[in-house]
């Protein structure tokens, strides 16, 4: 399952486009704000229903959110006793060209750093690279 953090419309269907494109075959789940990422990854209410809301393999997060940013999400992560041992791909998805976003994302755990918008080349391109091949349909 893949987590997509991201409170504009407009992206998210971009980045369902993009995975549609990929012959991504897992499903994805949308969330629209930081605190909504953290209670999705945290399991808590309305997320308790693991067999509804597993746990991702992989996160697309962007950075500027509501109620909590990505940086603020990748902070929560790298602490939350509730992450410690699971094993997921952060990949931040921003507009942002900003050195200090990109090298602070990976400061705080971000596997990747990408620029909107993305594309299915993108996509297959970062599941390779991220060991997640087999969510692509061959």
């Amino acid at each position: 399952m893949i987590l997509v953090v991201e409170d504009k419309q407009h992206d998210i269907l971009l980045a369902q486009r993009a995975f549609a494109r990929a012959k991504v075959k897992v499903p994805l789940h949308v969330v629209n704000d930081g605190d909504a990422a953290v209670q999705y990854l945290s399991g808590a209410e309305p997320y308790e229903d693991r067999q509804r809301y597993p746990p991702p393999a992989l996160v697309l997060l962007d950075l500027n959110l509501p109620r909590r940013s990505g940086h603020e999400v990748l902070a929560w992560i790298r602490k939350s006793p509730e992450c410690a041992g699971v094993s997921f791909t952060i990949v931040v998805v921003s507009t942002s060209t900003e050195a200090r976003d990109r090298d602070l994302a990976l400061d705080l755990g971000a596997h990747h750093y990408l620029v909107k918008p993305l594309s299915g080349e993108t996509i297959a391109g970062l599941l390779r690279l991220a060991g997640l091949a087999g969510m692509m349909d061959d």
